[in-house]
């Protein structure tokens, strides 16, 4: 049976590698050059905004870019939106969030805290656009153990941080950090839903630290919205280059543009990496 297997396979390879011959004879020998006019892209405003409990909030604004467009450091700059108008409001209090000029054009912060349990309404306006978002901070599910799990062939390991799940429907994003004063990073996979782990504990895995190094984890709770639209963007970005991968389509939350309005109910333990 094996035999039979391995004979097929191999009749199989030997027709496809004909067949590619073929078509590679066929159209270097058909060439032509086509001329396609692409559509223009309408201008949107693409938000990155997170508020989480006892933390400022913070918005990055730029527009979208063409498909095709040519995309380095000084574009980055070139897509950030300067000037525009941004407010969040709890229903009570209605703050204008400052830019972070001339540091930082297009990052806005609030001059409020977020707090556990609000609803926040984000509303930007610049340009003529008006894009509109609402979050809500979830309730920060707290870390019970934080441990360093050191692989046995190489200088690095593990950081298992874990908590126990509510019974409730809970989405969740792990951020990190190597040092207390820098500012928190994802990993390639950063969020979590717990249908596998519903009510039970479990441990969120920050793969490949440093032995020696100290690990600084924060545990956020998101809703759905929030989930879904990172979960997409890092599927996509891990399929990048890839010719064979489905396309995504990445839906954020935010009314009249592009991204996401997210609150973090946060938690946060450290650990030497010993």
């Amino acid at each position: 049976m094996e035999l039979h297997l391995q004979h097929i396979q191999s009749t199989t390879k030997a027709i496809l590698s004909f067949c590619f011959v073929i078509l590679f004879f066929v159209f270097s020998s058909c060439e032509k050059d086509i001329s396609v006019k692409l559509p223009d892209v309408e201008e949107k405003l693409m938000v990155e905004g997170f508020i989480e409990n006892d933390m400022p909030a913070t918005v990055f604004l730029t527009k979208n870019t063409p498909y095709f467009a040519t995309f380095t450091n000084v574009g980055v700059e070139d897509y950030a939106v300067s000037n525009a108008i941004i407010t969040i409001n709890d229903g009570i209090v209605t703050d204008t969030l400052f830019e972070f000029l001339p540091f930082a054009p297009g990052f806005y912060v609030s001059h409020i805290l977020g707090e556990i349990g609000k609803t926040y309404q984000l509303s930007v306006s610049s340009g003529g656009k008006n894009v509109t978002a609402t979050t809500t901070i979830q309730q920060p599910v707290p870390i019970i153990n934080i441990r360093f799990q050191k692989n046995s062939t190489t200088n690095k390991g593990t950081v298992w941080t874990k908590i126990l799940d509510p019974t409730t429907k809970q989405y969740y994003r792990m951020l990190h950090k190597e040092t207390e004063f820098a500012l928190y990073d994802s990993p390639p996979t950063s969020v979590y839903k717990d249908d596998s782990f519903n009510g039970q504990e479990f441990e969120f895995g920050d793969f490949f630290e440093d032995l020696g190094d100290s690990s600084y984890i924060k545990i956020c709770v998101i809703d759905k919205a929030a989930h879904d639209f990172i979960n997409n963007f890092e599927i996509d970005a891990r399929n990048r280059g890839n010719p064979f991968a489905n396309p995504i389509t990445i839906k954020g939350n935010i009314n009249g543009g592009l991204g996401i309005w997210c609150g973090y109910g946060a938690s946060y333990a450290s650990i030497k990496n010993e």
